[in-house]
């Protein structure tokens, strides 16, 4: 398994443990406190990736243009799939080169 799956599991399983992290907020006046505990923002986890993934698409459709958009499908003939599948760093620069 690649390392970031790895990275991405372990930080949904501590996703909202305030031994992880938190925010406290104090009133000033009556001295109460508040303990807002820090979520993993993981896309691959629903209950904070929600949030980030419609924050994601409001930032897209704000960089948008604003014209008719088309749709089309790019994809990587078999007998070369392997070789990117090994080398996922070049796909930035293939994607970009179809673009």
């Amino acid at each position: 398994m690649r390392e970031h799956i790895i990275t991405t599991v372990e930080k949904s399983l501590s996703c909202g443990d305030i031994e992880v992290g938190y925010a406290e907020y104090i009133c000033l006046e009556c001295g109460e406190n508040k303990k807002k505990r820090f979520t993993c923002k993981s896309k691959f986890f629903t209950r904070s990736g929600r949030l980030y993934t419609l924050k994601w698409v409001e930032r897209q459709q704000q960089l948008m243009l604003k014209v008719t958009h088309r749709h089309s499908v790019f994809t990587i003939p078999e007998e070369l799939r392997i070789y990117f599948y090994r080398n996922r760093k070049l796909l930035k620069e293939l994607m970009d080169g179809v673009y």
